[in-house]
């Protein structure tokens, strides 16, 4: 690192201060991407119960379907 009182000091320091909001939107860009990622997960979750209580629901229709069945043969 230069030393403080040199041109290139100055020159580095006003870089670093031009790039700190490009670290802060780099920044908030990961959290994004990892906030959408989590999202992604849930929503991937929440698809497959809703797969799984629909295949349940459709086994216990065909099963109310062949007990009314068998009640109307017996009756």
């Amino acid at each position: 690192m230069p030393y403080k009182f040199t041109p290139e000091y100055s020159i580095l320091s006003s870089i670093r201060k031009e790039l700190d909001p490009v670290k802060e939107l780099s920044s908030s860009a990961e959290k994004l991407a990892k906030s959408s990622e989590e999202r992604s997960q849930i929503a991937e979750r929440l698809a497959n119960s809703s797969e799984s209580i629909a295949k349940s629901s459709e086994t216990h229709a065909k099963a109310s379907e062949t007990l009314s069945s068998l009640a109307i043969k017996k009756s």
